[in-house]
């Protein structure tokens, strides 16, 4: 559906900024509700850029998709086990942020199973994604934090800390029970992509940009509580997403 392709990439860019070569000179993109704003050099916030609505960025990716020129298909090969992967590490960090007696009230019982054998995020992520890619467990997972889901409307306070969405993962969650679409990509291609973090970036970042005290505190707490610098970047990444910004969006 086209409204919600767009609905989709709106959402999941949100607004923050990125930067890539093309021909050896730098481009800076702007994300926004209006849509992505490009032009050369470091900044994409002036008069001069060139505003692509999301309505026509979800066509224009559609029919690179179509064409087999959006993703290498290295990529294309791992996009299934990806969304999994990351449903996974949503469900394992909203554990995480349970109030005091959350999970002794029964919320996620099958994660908080997981969660309580303190394997570690690695560990125990990938034993929720293996979960999801069966149908059984991926019902099962679905009905549970369904369940919290409607308890959460009701009672905020059953999490520390409300950067979280669990009303956007249990779609999430449905979603991966759909039958996918299947793109392949064409023969040879794999571009080799620069990227650079672009002063737009930078600008957000000092200002704050829409970060809220709740996941200031989360950042706090969970840094104090992980030393090991993979863990932290993995909790990043959930938080702003893995292509958003200079990752490469």
């Amino acid at each position: 559906d086209k409204p919600d392709n767009a609905r989709f990439l709106a959402e999941h860019y949100g607004e923050n900024g990125a930067g890539f070569y093309l021909d050896g000179r730098q481009y800076a993109i702007w994300y926004n509700a209006e849509g992505i704003r490009i032009a050369q050099g470091e900044s994409a916030q002036r008069s001069s850029a060139t505003l692509i609505p999301w309505e026509q960025a979800a066509a224009r990716i559609r029919e690179l998709l179509d064409l087999g020129r959006y993703m290498p298909q290295s990529e294309l090969d791992r996009v299934d086990g990806y969304e999994r992967q990351q449903r996974a590490a949503q469900l394992w960090y909203l554990r995480q942020d349970f109030a005091e007696g959350t999970a002794d009230a029964g919320y996620l019982p099958t994660v908080n199973a997981i969660y309580g054998k303190n394997h570690g995020f690695p560990e125990e992520s990938a034993a929720i994604s293996d979960l999801l890619g069966h149908p059984e467990g991926l019902q099962n997972l679905r009905d549970e934090l369904e369940q919290f889901v409607q308890a959460y409307r009701e009672n905020r306070e059953l999490l520390r800390f409300h950067f979280h969405r669990p009303q956007k993962l249990l779609e999430q969650l449905f979603d991966l029970q759909r039958e996918p679409l299947h793109f392949t990509a064409a023969e040879g291609y794999d571009p080799q992509r620069r990227f650079f973090i672009s002063g737009d970036e930078i600008d957000n970042l000092l200002r704050g940009g829409k970060r809220s005290i709740d996941y200031r505190l989360a950042v706090y707490s969970f840094y104090r509580n992980h030393t090991e610098r993979k863990e932290r970047e993995n909790f990043l990444k959930h938080y702003h997403g893995e292509y958003s910004g200079h990752s490469g969006g």
